[in-house]
């Protein structure tokens, strides 16, 4: 293996988020289904689950330009009846044919294409995605490498992988999303392929550190006593509220009005030993090197 160091570490990884899928799977179908489900038609859905994907892990900008003209391309691929096409063929080249076609789409790549199509395999029954036996699919998914997936498997949280990821992944003291085509890509894939295999679950079960890391590590320290993952994270860290100072706000007005009252009382010290001077006077004198020497004589009184 090229990337993964820890293999027995991200294999219990794997199984742990598999005991929470249906959290996970929960969450997102309340996410989605409100704004697919009043759709008849499955191209229709697939339009809209397109348009979710892209905006979940790419955001949306200004005017949203981008996706619009994204989601044009997807429909025109729609309206090409790829989907015919892809009925024709097995499973594993037909996903491998539609992820091309997506990742060919001008402003998306692997994270949201792989987004979609995990989509479309995970809520075919609800959704009532038709035409394709999506579920056949499953085994072939990759991984969205996006930046939360990325971190978490790097050195520090999970730390499953080696030297060899963190010089390939890391940019600017953070992760950055492979491309398809790239070989970085290709070989974390079948890394994450080979651990999964040997827990007789599929690699797609893994993006579900995702969830965890915009749900749990996204909130950092506040979360870790609750994290699926804690155990195996370097970075877990329980907070001890015994031990954290309270701070309330009419703790802090008092303190203030302490300062504020201490202030006062130096300045009408300084101004009884120079009749006639004025609080902006004063001001002025700390400011010069005999001031500072005043004041520091002050408080040693």
């Amino acid at each position: 293996m090229n990337y993964i160091k820890d293999f027995i570490k991200l294999s219990n990884v794997i199984k742990t988020l598999a005991e929470h899928e249906l959290v996970v799977k929960q969450y997102f179908l309340a996410e989605i289904k409100p704004r697919v489900t009043i759709l008849a038609e499955s191209e229709d859905k697939l339009g809209k689950l397109f348009i979710l994907a892209n905006a979940d892990r790419m955001g949306t900008g200004k005017g949203n330009e981008n996706l619009v003209q994204a989601t044009a391309t997807f429909i025109k691929y729609l309206n090409e009846n790829i989907f015919d096409r892809l009925r024709g063929m097995e499973p594993k080249d037909a996903h491998h044919h539609l992820l091309t076609c997506l990742c060919d789409i001008k402003g998306m790549d692997q994270k949201t294409a792989n987004l979609f199509l995990k989509y479309v395999v995970m809520f075919q029954d609800e959704l009532n995605l038709c035409g394709i036996d999506w579920h056949s699919w499953e085994l072939y998914l990759h991984v969205p490498l996006d930046l939360w997936v990325l971190r978490l498997i790097g050195k520090d949280y999970l730390s499953v992988c080696g030297n060899n990821f963190e010089n390939d992944f890391q940019y600017k003291g953070d992760y950055a999303s492979p491309s398809l085509k790239t070989r970085k890509y290709s070989q974390l894939q079948d890394d994450i392929r080979e651990v999964a295999a040997s827990t007789n679950l599929p690699a797609i079960t893994l993006d579900s550190l995702w969830f965890v890391g915009s749900k749990y590590c996204g909130y950092h320290p506040l979360l870790c006593d609750i994290c699926w993952l804690g155990q195996y994270c370097v970075k877990h860290n329980i907070v001890d509220w015994n031990k954290v100072p309270a701070t309330l706000k009419s703790t802090e007005l008092e303190e203030r009005k302490k300062i504020a009252k201490s202030s006062r009382e130096i300045i009408r010290i300084w101004k009884s030993e120079n009749p006639g001077k004025t609080d902006g006077d004063f001001s002025q004198f700390l400011k010069e090197p005999k001031g500072k020497e005043w004041l520091s004589k002050f408080f040693s009184r």
